[in-house]
C-alpha cells in the first residue's frame, strides 16, 4: 500500500522560463478539500538544492504529521532582492488569473491572497530565503541556523500593479486603531525572521491560517491591474506629462522660493539664509532614472518646481520648506538607502515639552506613524526606521497616485527590543499617498497641527 509522502505533483515554467515545482503532502487515505489547498510561495536569493527534502523540513519545523499541510510552490528563479521577488510574483498572479479567465487547458494553479496579521489587509505573500541555512532542515538550535546564514524575509505586498494604476487600490488603505485612513495605501512590507526555528510556526499561524476565504482567495473577479510595460517613457513623453500636470494642478511656484542645482541635486527652498526649515525632505524622482543624457537635470528641475508648488499649495502659507530632488540610478528602492546618507534628515521640525519650567525641545521627527503617536511619544520613540524618503514613480504624480513613502533600516535603538519576538518588525515598509493633498498632510503632519 502506498505510503503518505511529499511529492512533486507538478512542474512548469514561470513567465521568465524558469522551473517551478509544486510540492504537496499526498496521502492515499485523504483527499484535501479545495479550501485546504494553499500553496506558499517560496523564493530564494541563493540557488536551491534540487532535492527539497531539507528545505521542506526547515519550512515546516513545528508542523505535526497529522495536521493539514500547505503546499509549497518553489521557484528556481533567484531574484536579486525582495522588490524583484514581489514584482515577479505579481506578474505570476496576473498571468495565472488570465489563464483561468480565458479557459486555457490545464492552467497553472492560482496564487491565493492572505490577510496581513498586523493590520488585516488583504495582501500577497512570499517567503524569501536569504541563505543556505535551510540545509540543516528541522533543527531546534537557533545558533546553528544563524551560523549557516541569515533567516528568511517574509514579504507582504499589495498584489495590484500600483505603478500602472491612476488611483490606489481601495483594499489596501491602511488601518490604524480600527479606522480606515484614506490618506495612504499599503504597498509592501518586509519582515526579517530573526529566530529561524520559528519559521514553521509563522507559516501556520500567521500565513496558512490567515488565507482568504475560498473561493474569494484567488480574486479572479478583482481587477488587480496590468503589469507595467517594458518600454520606458521617452524624454519627450515625460516632458509633455510634466507640462500637463502643471496645467492640471493649477498652481505655480511661489516667488519666495529659490531653486539651485549642485551636481545631480536640485534644491528648492523658501527658508531665509541662516534659518532652519519647518519642513525638509529628500525626494527621489525614480521615473527619471532611465534618462541618462543632458535632459536629466532639466527634467529634474521641472519636477522640483511642480512637486514643491503642489505640496506648498496644501500647506499654511507661513511654513518654510527645503526640498532636495535626486535621480536614483535605478527605479528600484534598493538604491535609495545609499543616496540618503549624502543629504540631510527627511522630516518636519516640531517642538516637544522638555519638562517643568524648561523651554520646548525642537526635534525632527519623520512622519512614519499618524500624528497622534508623534505627540504622545514626545519625540522619544517615533523614528522606528532610520531612513524615510519620498519617491515619485511617474511624471503624473499630481493627477494620479504617483507618490509613495519609503521607510527602511529598522532601528532597534528606537525602542526597547522585545526579547521574546522571533520576527523583527517591518525592516522595510512602503505606503502610497492617495493624492497631493494627503501627501502634503503626511509630510507636514507635525507643523500642520501647530
Amino acid at each position: 500500500m502506498p505510503e503518505s509522502c511529499w511529492q512533486q505533483v507538478r512542474t512548469y515554467a514561470d513567465h521568465l522560463g524558469h522551473r517551478v515545482v509544486l510540492e504537496q503532502y499526498v496521502s492515499p487515505d485523504y483527499e484535501p478539500e479545495p479550501e485546504d489547498i494553499i500553496p506558499i510561495q517560496v523564493y530564494s536569493l541563493v540557488p536551491l538544492d534540487d532535492d527539497h527534502r531539507e528545505l521542506r523540513m526547515y519550512l515546516m519545523q513545528t508542523f505535526w504529521n497529522d495536521e493539514v499541510k500547505p503546499l509549497f510552490e518553489i521557484y528556481s528563479y533567484c531574484p536579486p532582492d525582495g522588490f524583484a521577488c514581489i514584482e515577479h510574483n505579481r506578474i505570476e498572479i496576473a498571468r495565472r488569473k488570465q489563464q483561468h479567465r480565458s479557459g486555457v487547458e490545464n492552467p497553472l494553479p492560482l496564487i491565493p491572497r492572505f490577510t496581513r496579521p498586523t493590520d488585516y489587509s488583504t495582501v500577497g505573500f512570499c517567503v524569501l530565503l536569504r541563505s543556505h541555512s535551510y540545509r540543516l532542515g528541522h533543527v531546534q538550535n537557533s545558533d546553528k541556523l544563524a551560523e549557516l546564514g541569515e533567516g528568511p524575509d517574509l514579504l507582504y505586498f499589495n498584489r495590484s500593479f500600483s505603478s500602472t494604476r491612476s488611483d490606489v487600490d481601495a483594499a489596501q488603505h491602511s488601518i490604524e486603531g480600527g479606522e480606515s485612513l484614506s490618506s495612504e495605501a499599503f504597498e509592501l512590507a518586509t519582515e526579517r525572521l530573526t529566530d529561524q526555528i520559528y519559521i514553521g510556526q509563522v507559516i501556520i499561524l500567521d500565513i496558512f491560517n490567515n488565507v482568504d476565504d475560498h473561493p474569494e482567495r484567488h480574486a479572479l473577479d478583482v481587477d488587480e491591474g496590468e503589469p507595467p510595460s517594458s518600454d520606458l517613457p521617452t524624454e519627450e513623453q515625460i516632458r509633455d506629462q510634466l507640462g500637463q500636470e502643471t496645467s492640471v494642478g493649477g498652481c505655480s511656484l511661489d516667488p519666495t522660493f529659490q531653486v539651485s542645482q549642485d551636481a545631480d541635486i536640485v534644491t528648492v527652498t523658501n527658508t531665509p539664509e541662516g534659518k532652519t526649515s519647518d519642513i525638509q525632505y529628500i525626494v527621489h524622482a525614480a521615473f527619471l532614472s532611465s534618462i541618462r543624457d543632458a535632459a536629466g537635470p532639466s527634467l529634474l528641475e521641472s519636477t522640483a518646481h511642480l512637486f514643491t508648488a503642489s505640496m506648498f499649495s496644501h500647506l499654511p502659507a507661513n511654513k518654510t520648506l527645503t526640498l532636495k530632488f535626486f535621480i536614483p540610478k535605478s527605479p528600484s528602492c534598493k538604491t535609495k538607502k545609499r543616496t540618503e546618507k549624502i543629504l540631510f534628515p527627511s522630516a518636519p521640525c516640531t517642538k516637544f515639552p522638555a519638562g517643568d519650567d524648561q523651554p520646548p525641545t525642537a526635534k525632527r521627527i519623520s512622519p512614519q506613524k499618524p500624528e497622534k503617536y508623534i505627540i504622545n511619544s514626545k519625540g522619544k520613540s517615533c523614528d522606528l526606521f532610520r531612513m524615510f524618503t519620498v519617491v515619485l514613480d511617474r511624471a503624473k504624480f499630481v493627477s494620479e497616485a504617483g507618490v509613495y513613502f519609503y521607510m527602511t533600516d529598522w532601528s532597534s535603538q528606537s525602542r526597547d527590543p522585545d526579547p521574546y519576538s522571533e520576527v523583527c518588525s517591518d525592516d522595510t515598509e512602503i505606503v502610497r499617498g492617495v493624492d497631493m493633498n494627503t501627501v502634503a498632510g503626511r509630510l507636514g503632519v507635525v507643523v500642520l497641527e501647530e
